[in-house]
């Protein structure tokens, strides 16, 4: 059965990673989606929009959710430890270099679950409530469209070889439910929120030592 489902994923993954485009439209479909739903962008980027769309409690509901995520994935990395797809051969062209995080390099190196696409669930989920709630009167299209930022960054990620299929497919269903379960929180006061800070950096470091411990009872001894 789990060969199964590697097969099926690695088939997936290939339907994206395989393919070339034209500089042109690499540069729109693909090259944005592998890079803003990192820390730069979901520090420098994100909150802006969220904040135009509904002030500051839309950037703390957007930092709420994927600290959120964030703390579930580098929990979820650590355990399973999943290597990064290798390229395909004969490699196909890429216009534009996305660095692949080494799996050792950092808690977020191990492939599993996709911690890009973890952080584009959290944005097209943070979009969509607050435009389903009347947040932003400029906004026309149905607000399930803002999902499309949430697949932008899945195919992104697999377009570069930074992730499988269900590395993305996981992140992103993490980011989500992060999302809804911050939406059904007490929103943060901004005091409060500083304060979670250092909890949410204590808990980073913690987690990784926590994943090794749950793979040394559970996995590496069985």
């Amino acid at each position: 059965m789990f060969n199964a489902i590697h097969d099926w994923d690695q088939k997936c993954t290939h339907t994206i990673s395989k393919r070339s485009l034209p500089a042109y439209l690499e540069i729109f479909l693909c090259y944005p989606g592998a890079l803003l739903f990192g820390w730069v962008g979901m520090i420098l980027i994100w909150p802006p929009v969220l904040y135009y769309l509904r002030g500051t409690n839309g950037v703390i509901l957007l930092l709420s959710s994927a600290a959120i995520g964030q703390g579930i994935n580098r929990l979820a990395k650590n355990i399973v430890q999943r290597d990064r797809p290798t390229p395909p051969s004969p490699s196909p062209v890429r216009h534009f270099p996305v660095r692949v995080p080494d799996r050792h390099a950092t808690g977020d190196g191990p492939s599993f679950p996709s911690g890009d696409s973890m952080a584009a669930g959290v944005v097209g989920a943070t979009i969509y409530f607050i435009l389903a709630t009347g947040g932003s009167s400029s906004w026309s299209s149905p607000p399930q469209l803002a999902f499309l930022l949430t697949l932008w960054g899945m195919i992104g990620r697999m377009y570069y070889h930074c992730h499988y299929f269900l590395d993305t497919i996981f992140g992103a269903m993490i980011g989500i439910a992060s999302s809804l379960t911050a939406q059904r929180m007490r929103l943060l006061e901004p005091a409060e929120f500083i304060i979670a800070v250092p909890l949410f950096i204590v808990w980073m470091s913690v987690s990784k030592s926590l994943a090794k411990m749950v793979r040394r009872v559970f996995i590496e001894s069985s």
